[in-house]
């Protein structure tokens, strides 16, 4: 490895901050690309509606026989929430 003056280790650190510059805007581009490749979504009709909490709004659920040590519990209000038990 040869000696370098002041100048020489100026040059490659320019150099190198340019080469990353370089790769960091190569990085930004290809995201500008992606960003633009999806469409933006229209609720403008109120198509579109929420999902309603279960604990609501519980779903109507068909309850199958357990073996003898096993048992339905209800927790929450109104016996929203539907558990096994031991």
């Amino acid at each position: 490895m040869g000696c370098y003056g002041y100048n020489d280790l100026i040059e490659l650190i320019e150099a190198e901050i340019i080469e990353e510059l370089g790769e960091l805007i190569d990085v930004k581009q290809l995201e500008n690309r992606a960003r633009r490749s999806f469409k933006s979504l229209n609720f403008s009709n109120n198509s579109f509606k929420p999902p309603r909490p279960s604990i609501d709004y519980p779903p109507l659920l068909e309850l199958k026989p357990f073996p003898a040590l096993l048992k339905y519990v209800y927790l929450g209000d109104n016996n929203t929430l539907l558990t096994v038990d031991q």
